[in-house]
């Protein structure tokens, strides 16, 4: 191979590395996930827990439930501020005597 020819061989391959560089990829994404798990002021797990999830900016809002374990996530949660709001709905107990 000549100069030239490895000269023009180089810069063809430099050609093709600068235009895979240029090509476009998936870029970065700027959102992420928000979990927890619910307890209440004695540190119990409150399972079945309603969570809603609100944009701050938009008023955009997502729910979900906590599941058994009090856990709950919100996936793909884009990049913003937000507010959670955990609402626990609790059931009156009964106690019910046997007549005698």
């Amino acid at each position: 191979m000549h100069i030239s020819e490895r000269k023009t061989s180089l810069y063809w391959l430099s050609f093709v590395l600068m235009l895979l560089v240029a090509l476009p990829t998936p870029a970065q994404t700027l959102s992420g996930s928000i979990s927890g798990t619910v307890v209440d002021q004695s540190d119990a797990i409150v399972p079945k827990a309603d969570i809603t999830l609100t944009n701050e900016a938009t008023g955009e809002t997502r729910r979900t439930v906590s599941n058994e374990s009090g856990e709950f996530v919100f996936t793909a949660v884009p990049s913003a501020t937000y507010t959670v709001a955990i609402v626990v709905a609790r059931h009156r107990r009964e106690h019910h005597e046997s007549p005698t």
